[in-house]
């Protein structure tokens, strides 16, 4: 990457940001030479509950050279994993039968450590306690106020990276919205003290799922997810001892003491940036783009994320004036093939189809009876209750809108129009919701259509 703006440059780029997909996409920035520096709040020495890492996020790490800095006995493997979805009977699906193979499930302290030294030997900056207090644009190049141990230093980068995680600080901050898919939240807990080994297990509910396993420290971690606005006012701990008493195996295996543990709540939500990102501005890992957590796949989607805004970031700095679209086209590729993922493996369980949660993921998956026209009249139905599309497809767009808006008799190509200018879903996601909100009657089409 050449320096020919004013003010000079300090940094290639600067990573907001030192989770794996930040650390991952410096490594593999220094690995063609550029001058990068990782911000990051923390110290790398946090306590952190660990995170599932599939075969072949596995191979993706061991590719990257790491040395001393990747040792595989330092966290657990995860050979297999038991199944109680779409039925009662708990399903072992050994990694024998995957045809991706055995992953493992990281110590994310050692990790990410491991990830950072690895960055600093090869010449990388790492700036732990840190913070991005200011960021403007100069000419061609970002100048970014860093505030560290009661110190502020400005430094001037071309590139400027987000991987602050599910908050995205910096797409926001510089003028970008998160765009959520639905309500999805966990609460997570974990043993004590040392817990029996257990291996991986989901676990479907009434109103939601759960995930248990052993971790490398020897203790056990349960999550339960579901969707926040389901917990019916509930505290934390009473939502969590009451879903628990729901589960027909999770229970029995972490125990009635399980009860107690304390949870925490986390964001769980698919979710992805809408609007035209700045300029020279990227986004990776969960801050470009965060998975349903059924997928077990966000950890290794952040050392691909990493590896992928590596590159585009290389070869815009070399001239490619279309590196970051292509780069933003291909998470809009990813998240569209994700949700249509999950529509299939969320339609795989059947036995609550009676619940919000379920009957919301099966939206994902409703029949179209009517392809609508652009032309096609609709109105607001009469069955408020039945507009679980909403939360579902599009939960940021608010019911009372909707319903403002179709009120009176409009086309659907006018309807689609005016909710596309307000809100951030593609044109794909627009035309789901309102082919949902006809099959559930939440629509009407006028003169004697489908859900007239």
């Amino acid at each position: 990457m050449s320096n020919c703006a004013l003010p000079s440059v300090d940094f290639d780029v600067v990573i907001a940001g030192g989770g794996p997909a930040g650390l991952c996409t410096a490594l593999e920035l220094r690995r063609w030479g550029h001058r990068v520096c990782v911000v990051e709040r923390g110290s790398f020495e946090e306590p952190r509950i660990g995170e599932h890492l599939s075969a072949r996020g596995v191979s993706l790490v061991a590719s990257m050279g790491l040395g001393s800095h990747w040792d595989p006995s330092e966290h657990l493997p995860s050979p297999g994993m038991i199944s109680v979805w779409g039925g009662a009977e708990p399903v072992d699906l050994p990694a024998f039968f995957r045809p991706e193979g055995a992953g493992v499930h990281i110590a994310r302290p050692a990790f990410e450590q491991g990830l950072a030294l690895a960055l600093m030997e090869r010449g990388g900056e790492v700036r732990t306690r840190s913070r991005l207090e200011a960021i403007r644009r100069e000419g061609d190049v970002f100048a970014i106020e860093v505030h560290s141990l009661g110190k502020s230093e400005e430094l001037f980068a071309r590139f400027l990276v987000d991987a602050t995680g599910r908050p995205a600080a910096i797409a926001r901050r510089l003028g970008r919205k998160v765009v959520h898919r639905d309500r999805l939240i966990g609460l997570c807990a974990s043993s004590p003290g040392a817990h029996r080994v257990l291996e991986p297990m989901v676990e479907a509910t009434p109103a939601g799922w759960w995930y248990s396993s052993s971790i490398p420290d020897g203790r056990a971690i349960a999550i339960y997810f579901t969707d926040a606005d389901l917990r019916e006012g509930e505290t934390l701990s009473e939502t969590w001892a009451r879903a628990l008493m729901e589960t027909s195996l999770s229970r029995s295996r972490l125990g009635e003491e399980a009860r107690a543990w304390r949870p925490r709540g986390i964001d769980a939500g698919t979710q992805s940036l809408g609007g035209p990102p700045a300029l020279g501005c990227v986004a990776v890992g969960d801050a470009a783009l965060a998975l349903d957590p059924l997928s077990s796949s966000g950890l290794t989607r952040a050392i691909e994320g990493g590896k992928m805004a590596a590159l585009a970031l290389h070869r815009a700095g070399g001239g490619d004036l279309g590196a970051l679209a292509r780069y933003e086209s291909e998470l809009g590729s990813a998240l569209r093939e994700h949700q249509a993922g999950k529509a299939r493996y969320y339609g795989l369980e059947t036995r609550f189809l009676d619940e919000p949660f379920w009957q919301r993921r099966h939206a994902l998956r409703a029949p179209i009876a009517r392809i609508l026209s652009p032309k096609d009249e609709l109105c607001w139905g009469l069955e408020d209750a039945a507009v679980l599309p909403l939360a579902s497809l599009t939960p940021d767009i608010p019911v009372s809108i909707l319903r403002d808006l179709a009120e009176k008799p409009c086309s659907a190509r006018c309807l689609a129009e005016t909710l596309r200018s307000l809100y951030q879903y593609d044109d794909t996601e627009i035309v789901q919701l309102l082919h949902a909100l006809v099959h559930s009657r939440s629509l009407r089409v006028l003169g004697g259509g489908w859900g007239a």
